[in-house]
Parts: C-alpha cells; sequence; structure tokens
C-alpha cells in the first residue's frame, strides 16, 4: 500500500538499496558499538540529505532502503550521484554500493522489487557508486545459477580433468617436466578456464577441482608405470582456498597414497597473488609439504607485490618468472643505454 501511496507523487519513482561494504572492517577495529554508531551516523546523515522526501528504513547491517520519486530519472540519478558519504570513519573510509530499481506503476510486488534492486546492487564495479537495474542482469543471475548447477554436477561426475603443458629444457626438445592445468569438459567440448574459475573461487568449489585434477594425474601418472613408461615431475596447481584447508596435507597424501605415486613425480604450484593474507598458516603448510620432500614452485612471480623477504621465508623451491617482468627489465636496461644511465 505505501509503494503505491508513493508511486502517485510523482511520473518516477525508483527504490534505493545503499549498503556499507566495508562495516565488518570498522567492526574488526572499533568493536560492534563503533559500528552501530556508524549505521547512526549514515542514517542520520540521509534523512538530513533527503529531508522529508523520503522515508528511510534500516532493513538488516549496514543496509538502508528507501523510495525516491521526481518528475525525471535524471533528478533521480542527481540525487544520488550528489551523495557525499564517502568520509572517514576515524581512519577508515566509508565504503558503499547502491543499487537502483525504477518501478513500474501497479506492476509491482516487494519481494520482486528487493530481488531486482539487490541484483543492481551486487552488480556495482570495484570503483562504481550505484547501478541501475535492467532485465539483462536478472538474465545473467539465472544463467549464474544455472553454471553453478552445472559445475556442482560437472565435479560429482569428475569432468574436470588435467590438460598437460609440458616444461621444455634449453634445447627446446628435451621434455623435462609438465603443468597440469584445469579443463572442463562438458558436452563432448572443453570450457575455457576464464569462464568457471572465478566462480569455483568465490564459492569454494576450487578445492574439490584441485583434488580432481590431482587425482586425473595420478591415476594417469600409475597407467604409465604400469605401462614401463618413464615418466617426468607433474606440477598441480593449488589454490589458496585449499592450501588454507587445515587438513591441506593430509588429503593431498592420500590421493598420493592411493595410486602409489611419490613426491618425485609430483610437484605443487601456487601464483603469487595467493601469498597474501595469513602468511603463518600458509608458511605451515608449505612447510609441511617441504617435510615430505615435495617441491613447490612460484608462478607469476614479478607480477605482484610480495616482497624478497615473504619469498624467501616461504622457501619456494622454483620461481616462475612472469614474462612481463622479464620485458620490462630489457626495456629499462635498453632505455638506459640509449640516454646513457646505469
Amino acid at each position: 500500500m505505501y509503494l503505491q501511496k508513493m508511486q502517485v507523487k510523482r511520473h518516477y519513482c525508483a527504490f534505493i538499496s545503499l549498503e556499507i561494504i566495508n562495516l565488518s572492517a570498522v567492526m574488526n577495529i572499533n568493536g560492534l558499538k563503533g559500528a552501530e554508531y556508524l549505521i547512526k551516523e549514515v542514517y542520520a546523515y540521509l534523512k538530513g540529505y533527503f529531508e522529508n522526501d523520503v522515508e528511510i528504513a534500516h532493513s538488516h547491517f549496514g543496509d538502508f532502503k528507501f523510495i525516491l520519486c521526481f518528475d525525471t530519472k535524471e533528478e533521480i540519478i542527481h540525487r544520488i550521484n550528489n551523495l557525499a558519504i564517502s568520509k572517514k570513519y576515524g581512519s577508515i573510509p566509508i565504503q558503499y554500493k547502491i543499487g537502483i530499481y525504477f518501478m513500474e506503476k501497479g506492476k509491482e510486488n516487494f519481494h520482486d522489487i528487493c530481488t531486482y534492486v539487490n541484483l543492481a546492487k551486487n552488480s556495482c564495479g570495484k570503483d562504481q557508486r550505484y547501478s541501475v537495474y535492467n532485465k539483462r542482469m536478472y538474465q545473467h543471475e539465472l544463467a549464474l545459477n544455472t553454471l553453478k548447477e552445472d559445475i556442482q554436477r560437472g565435479i560429482e561426475n569428475h569432468e574436470f580433468k588435467a590438460w598437460y603443458q609440458p616444461k621444455y629444457g634449453k634445447d627446446g626438445k628435451t621434455i623435462l617436466g609438465a603443468e597440469a592445468l584445469v579443463r572442463w569438459y562438458k558436452y563432448g567440448s572443453i570450457v575455457a578456464p576464464y569462464i568457471f574459475i572465478p566462480i569455483c573461487e568465490e564459492n569454494g568449489f576450487i578445492q574439490e577441482i584441485d583434488e580432481l585434477v590431482l587425482e586425473d594425474v595420478c591415476q594417469q601418472q600409475r597407467k604409465w608405470l604400469n605401462e614401463g613408461k618413464e615418466i617426468v615431475p607433474i606440477s598441480v596447481n593449488l589454490s589458496r582456498n585449499y592450501l588454507d584447508r587445515d587438513d591441506a596435507v593430509e588429503r593431498l597424501l592420500d590421493i598420493l597414497n592411493k595410486y602409489q605415486i611419490t613426491a618425485e613425480h609430483i610437484q605443487f604450484e601456487i601464483t603469487e597473488s595467493s601469498l597474501v593474507g595469513n602468511e603463518e598458516k600458509l608458511k605451515q603448510t608449505l612447510s609441511q609439504l617441504h617435510t615430505y620432500e615435495f617441491k613447490i614452485l612460484l608462478d607469476d612471480f614479478g607480477i605482484g607485490y610480495s616482497s624478497i623477504k615473504t619469498i624467501a621465508d616461504l622457501n619456494f623451491d622454483i620461481l616462475k618468472v612472469d614474462k612481463s617482468f622479464v620485458d620490462n627489465i630489457v626495456n629499462e636496461k635498453g632505455r638506459n643505454r640509449r640516454t646513457g644511465t646505469v
């Protein structure tokens, strides 16, 4: 009933959801009372900014919902653009995102409106303050949910397998080893990793995929050994999600023991971006792997921001230097030669 009354006032009405997205950081530093104080401050600011134009509801922790009605959509966007609540609370800048849904008169129910405005809000990019709902967002969400269900079925059906990228010696011919890259075999074709890896990392599926790839590699190596073939070490990627598990090393050993594969034939590889956060836990896990004589490789070295000390502390056996890092060194050296600098 309230929505219908609001829609009569002006030609355009927008349902707005504004969420403070770093409230947990405020709570970690200033405690629950500090977070509650911030919520009250933002609420007071919004009430003062919109004056008598809106009724504002704090729907859940750090999320405010309200309706703006104006004669044009541009007026509504203008009011949203001029919000100025990104001040610092203590030492922490307030970060927020806004979802906007323009309502259709007489065709709305509250449940659908909340769904649409949340889809808009969650579609905001890193530096994007607000997003306006459109039907493509709903279609994207449906497709995303379908993809998640497909991934779960794919994990259950062991559709994620290893794709081997050989490592050659200096002569460019001798194979010294290989890296096992994950590929998803679906409907008779191969699904590219960029389609499913981000979703798997976000939802925790990546842990199960890490194990599926390792098991596929061990199974293949056991087959080659049984056929009397000589095998080379295969490096298997491990996500940071997996390395953070308390039972990570135990589970890895269980898979290798199942196929009677030793540390001589398996290496573990992580990317430089995985070094960020909880370094002590990572150091402990890598140290355990070293205890069992596994070699640990650091991939993409040179494109992140890890200190040499961090890398030395983690005791990597092999650094895989990113090509862009080498290119930059060569370019800088060439530039210095031309300018006469050292």
